[in-house]
């Protein structure tokens, strides 16, 4: 029995930080499914699954975003997306343009959530 399914409420919520799940080599796929509805929150960042959780924006490191999504999908999700990503080394005059592709990358996994084509 799993963490999860160890509540004996319905009222048990879980949050999902894609860069802690890659840093361990979870599969996201495997491991959405089994909290399915308890999804509530989400910290969306990339890494390389190597020492250091990096908060790289999505498709910048190793994670499956195509397995991630359609788990995602599949459980019903539909609260916000919440990005969790270091821009620490960025010139101050380059974080609008940060911004705006983490807009453009929102934007696509929500495409992807819900199936619409490009």
């Amino acid at each position: 029995k799993g963490l999860i399914e160890s509540f004996e409420t319905q009222s048990a919520v879980c949050c999902w930080d894609f860069g802690h799940a890659n840093e361990a080599k979870l599969d996201h796929y495997t491991e959405l499914l089994k909290i399915g509805h308890r999804l509530t929150v989400t910290h969306f960042n990339d890494n390389w699954k190597g020492p250091e959780d990096e908060h790289l924006p999505p498709f910048y490191g190793t994670a499956d975003w195509d397995a991630a999504c359609r788990a995602l999908r599949e459980i019903g999700y539909s609260n916000p997306l919440n990005f969790e990503l270091k821009y620490k080394n960025l010139p101050i005059r380059i974080i609008p343009y940060a911004v705006d592709l983490t807009r453009g990358i929102g934007e696509l996994l929500l495409d992807m959530i819900f199936e619409k084509s490009e």
